[in-house]
């Protein structure tokens, strides 16, 4: 069985938190630090948007969190799905927080397209919002040219995604 990172299906994720002991609580983010006392192994709790609930989902992702390329790599070729999501929710985040992790994962994308499923990279497209030309940079303190640069990858890579897209959609 492969180890899990990421646990976005709901049934596990209960199942889980039952077994694991709350050891940190972030009134700031509504995150939450859990450790599986069997194995001392720390998960993240956090909510998300699940479908189209009204209610959010509860997702657990292991923590501390691993490197930007552990994440693409499990987003690209985990069999679970809930997994996928989890890592892709995740870099996403992490594009927010300033981590260079556009290039990286269209690259890696792009090299492994032949390996991706049509549904795997849908929700690779979706949870990490990087069809979205957006810029999500700090803006603060920064020259103009600066900005522009920042606005021109984000048109750039949004771009690229959208013809990976239509590359996987037009092969599978």
């Amino acid at each position: 069985m492969q180890i899990r990172k990421f646990i976005e299906n709901q049934d596990l994720a209960k199942t889980m938190l039952k077994d694991l002991e709350l050891i940190q609580n972030s009134t700031v983010d509504f995150d939450e630090i859990y450790i599986d006392r069997a194995t001392n192994q720390k998960w993240e709790k956090y909510d998300f948007e699940f479908l189209d609930q009204i209610t959010n989902g509860i997702g657990l992702r292991i923590y501390p969190y691993p490197t930007v390329k552990t994440i693409i790599e499990i987003s690209i070729n985990s069999i679970y799905l809930d997994e996928v999501a989890g890592a892709s929710a995740l870099l996403f985040e992490k594009d927010r927080l300033g981590e260079n992790v556009r290039e990286e994962l269209i690259l890696k994308l792009t090299k492994n397209l032949n390996k991706v499923s049509k549904e795997h990279f849908e929700i690779i497209y979706w949870r990490t919002e990087f069809y979205s030309n957006t810029n999500e940079r700090d803006t603060m303190n920064k020259k103009y040219s600066e900005v522009q640069e920042d606005y021109d990858f984000y048109i750039q890579t949004a771009n690229r995604m959208k013809k990976l897209r239509k590359k996987v959609n037009s092969i599978l």
